[in-house]
């Protein structure tokens, strides 16, 4: 990947660079785990209303809920969570950024519960807080599955490293969340009028795990514009 200087262009450019590389793995995964959500509620055992995908799972157990339907549910959470780790990998994989060829995906999940955690307390608190913990841990993926460092090492780098470029960072994710928005907006606009509920269901999981996967991207791309392979060379050899 070519490196990007440390402001708003390079944060918000690098997305792009991670998703123009691996637009197969992207479509991989948001036909899977879309798919598998949108399946779900065609046949009836997952709501309308219910997404599921990465950081955002909005899916949920209800009591009432048939055997067969708490299953299809916990078997989606799994699909996006373990999907989302290998997509992670594989951006970092493509970018030569992959440090370690061991399987992480345990202290994947750990960092997800962890961090998520924090999100909702930091939320709860003012919401500013919430906002914070997104920004300076954004590049802790990168961390953990790139560097192998563990859980809480991974949140702290990645604090460290966004370290004065949270303001940049925070608004290329701004504007990247706005545009995502008014692109799955357009598809849902489009599908309710052309289709009924299951069909306006069905769109609304593949773009839910396409934005998903977009965001999982700017999270990679945030921590690659943060460490420069070039200057981790001139390390080594200095």
């Amino acid at each position: 990947m070519m490196e990007r200087e440390k402001n708003f262009g390079g944060f918000f450019g690098s997305v792009f660079d991670v998703v123009g590389r691996n637009i197969t793995a992207i479509a991989i995964y948001t036909l899977v785990v879309g798919g598998i959500n949108g399946m779900g509620m065609a046949l009836g055992l997952i709501e309308v209303n219910d997404n599921i995908g990465g950081f955002n799972i909005g899916a949920t157990i209800e009591q009432g809920q048939s055997f067969a339907s708490v299953l299809f549910t916990l078997l989606g959470v799994v699909v996006a969570v373990v999907g989302a780790y290998f997509l992670l990998a594989q951006f970092l994989r493509t970018d030569g950024r992959l440090g370690t060829s061991d399987t992480r995906i345990w202290a994947y999940i750990g960092m997800t519960l962890l961090s998520g955690i924090g999100f909702i307390f930091g939320f709860l608190l003012l919401v500013i807080p919430g906002i914070i913990l997104l920004v300076r841990w954004s590049a802790s993926s990168g961390y953990l599955i790139g560097k192998g460092e563990g859980v809480v090492d991974s949140l702290r780098s990645s604090w460290d490293a966004t370290r004065g470029y949270s303001w940049p960072i925070f608004f290329a994710g701004l504007v990247l969340g706005l545009l995502v928005s008014i692109v799955v907006g357009i598809f849902v606009a489009a599908a309710a009028y052309a289709g009924g509920t299951i069909v306006l269901g069905f769109i609304a999981s593949l773009t839910d795990a396409a934005s998903n996967a977009v965001y999982y991207a700017f999270g990679i791309g945030v921590y690659s514009v943060l460490n420069d392979i070039s200057e981790e060379t001139a390390e080594v050899f200095s």
